[in-house]
């Protein structure tokens, strides 16, 4: 009995480890986008270089976060806060990538893979979800983008507008998770999630597709 809960204690030891390394990452990233950000509004003859960097750096804080997810739910909170931050940092580079081709595309693929990592912590008590943003296609950031600039942008594509049906079943298959979490049947809830993934898959190549062909024109 004693050896079991040595064992025990040495793991919840590790994971505490591992989840101190990988919140000291993110707190290094987040740091490194603010220095970006500064650098956008003291030099904008370089903002297109910048945005770029700006962009890689949320995309790797966006798996930095679903990191920490995985290796200890203690730290879903500040993995919350991260998602929340992202948004925030999105909507500042978005004002200064016009001149970046492509760029929404890719701010784009970040908003959809942070909501993975949202629903995810709703799954498990530690975040919340917008109603709204959840069950609509329309209304989530990568919906308003996709019926607004991004159709004016690239609605010439076929995978843009192939785009639609499988965006659309996700916020279905979300809103079906919802229903399912607030009825109190998690076990179902988390089988639906098990869906998330070939749809998400299927939604970022498209735009990785789209992406590839708007820069190369």
């Amino acid at each position: 009995m004693m050896g079991h809960s040595r064992e025990q204690a040495q793991t919840t030891v590790q994971r505490t480890g591992e989840a101190g390394s990988v919140l000291d990452r993110i707190v290094k990233s987040v740091a490194t986008i603010t220095d970006m950000s500064n650098q956008i509004a003291t030099a904008a003859e370089e903002q297109s270089h910048v945005a770029e960097e700006m962009d890689r750096s949320i995309t790797s804080i966006a798996g930095v976060a679903e990191q920490t997810t995985r290796v200890a739910g203690e730290t879903m909170e500040a993995t919350q806060d991260i998602h929340e931050h992202m948004d925030q940092l999105r909507a500042l580079v978005a004002r200064f990538r016009t001149s970046v081709k492509g760029a929404d595309l890719s701010a784009a693929k970040t908003a959809h893979l942070a909501w993975k990592g949202k629903l995810r912590s709703y799954l498990d008590g530690k975040g919340s979800l917008t109603r709204e943003q959840a069950v609509s296609h329309k209304d989530c950031v990568l919906g308003k983008w996709y019926y607004s600039e991004g159709m004016q942008k690239y609605g010439n594509m076929a995978e843009m507008r192939q785009l639609e049906q499988p965006h659309a079943e996700l916020h279905k298959l979300i809103r079906s998770i919802i229903e399912l979490r607030e009825g109190g049947k998690r076990a179902e809830a988390e089988q639906e999630y098990l869906k998330i993934e070939p749809l998400s898959r299927q939604i970022v190549q498209m735009l990785g597709i789209i992406e590839q062909k708007s820069t190369a024109s």
